[in-house]
């Protein structure tokens, strides 16, 4: 992601939607399938947030409760520099 971001985002962010941080991407998701850790999935978020540009974060997916609730807890805390 972050070799792919830099060219793009700033030509899309103000014609997107905000990003969702579904944690249906997580490691252990019962549907997902892409492996990231919570710190991988929150480096992410933290990538978009810094270019310090207004930004509504909203979560989605995750089919795996414990995980869902660990990534938003944990980006939550990212994006308020905790």
């Amino acid at each position: 992601m972050v070799h792919i971001c830099p060219p793009h985002s700033h030509h899309t962010h103000s014609h997107h939607p905000p990003p969702s941080t579904g944690a249906d991407s997580i490691s252990g998701d019962r549907l997902g399938v892409f492996n990231l850790t919570v710190r991988g999935h929150a480096r992410c978020v933290r990538f978009m947030a810094d270019y310090g540009l207004p930004t509504l974060v909203v979560g989605g997916g995750g089919y795996t409760m414990c995980n869902v609730a660990r990534c938003w807890a944990y980006e939550t805390g990212v994006l308020l520099g905790m």
